[in-house]
């Protein structure tokens, strides 16, 4: 629903205001299976293999640094194979052991622990996220509801409010001179829905903030002869410079993931217009 009133009340000033009310409903609920990337290659022991099908070899010491190939080592250096039970739990020491993003399960040390040595990865991506290798299962299970049937639709207010104002001066002095100003208001905007995990994966919206905006014109115009017309207009937009900061919270998690800034900052556009 759309409502503008404009107005004139005097020759000179124009008045246009503006009110708009959005509100979009889910027609049906779709939910996104979650994906596992990249698995590295095993043997039926569990050994983590290189290329050759060879054992990825690690320092039994983690001061010393992975070797690039996953078995050079210099003389001296008590190794041991790397495993997938070693990755879940750690060795004897409780040493390699796979630190997992609590969103997605990356391997967050995969360099550290070998695992980008070439020929270790299998390449494989799509697969179902119950075949990870380290036992990494999501929070709110195998899927994520992305669109549930009979929300609200996202990425625009629910309430919009415009007011435009220009007068324009037609004699005098300030011939040919206008100004005025434009201000709006969003409100009640829903960007997405995200799952609350610290609140036992309840789902929640997350809407940004209500966003107020005040721009300027400023306009003259000037016949410079009887067939060319000067236009010379200066327009400040955003003028108190609000960019509304915004922490966005990972939409499986609920956790803080990003941080953004709402709007564009204050601008000053000058523009010029010869017209024949």
């Amino acid at each position: 629903m759309e409502v503008t009133l404009t107005a004139r009340p005097l020759p000179q000033w124009r008045l246009q205001i503006g009110y708009s009310h959005n509100l979009g409903r889910e027609g049906s609920s779709v939910s996104l299976p979650f994906f596992y990337n990249d698995q590295f290659r095993t043997d039926v022991q569990g050994r983590v293999l290189l290329g050759d099908n060879t054992p990825l070899m690690v320092p039994v010491n983690p001061t010393v640094a992975v070797a690039p190939d996953g078995r050079t080592y210099p003389a001296g250096v008590a190794t041991q194979a790397l495993t997938a039970g070693i990755l879940r739990s750690g060795d004897a020491s409780g040493n390699y052991r796979a630190l997992l993003s609590p969103d997605n399960g990356r391997i967050l040390n995969a360099t550290d622990l070998g695992l980008r040595i070439s020929g270790v990865g299998t390449g494989q991506v799509g697969l179902p996220i119950s075949d990870h290798q380290l036992g990494f299962r999501p929070a709110i299970g195998d899927s994520l509801l992305a669109r549930g049937g009979g929300e609200r639709t996202t990425g625009y207010p629910l309430h919009a409010f415009t007011v435009t104002s220009m007068y324009g001066f037609s004699k005098g002095l300030l011939k040919g001179l206008s100004a005025g100003a434009n201000a709006s208001l969003g409100y009640d905007t829903i960007l997405y829905y995200y799952n609350d995990a610290a609140a036992g994966n309840m789902r929640r919206k997350f809407h940004a903030p209500d966003q107020a905006r005040l721009n300027l014109i400023a306009s003259y115009t000037r016949k410079i002869t009887q067939k060319i017309t000067w236009k010379t207009q200066i327009n400040v937009n955003n003028v108190a410079d609000n960019r509304y900061l915004t922490i966005f919270p990972n939409v499986a998690t609920g956790a803080p993931d990003n941080a953004q800034l709402m709007a564009a900052p204050r601008t000053w556009v000058w523009t010029n217009t010869f017209s024949f």
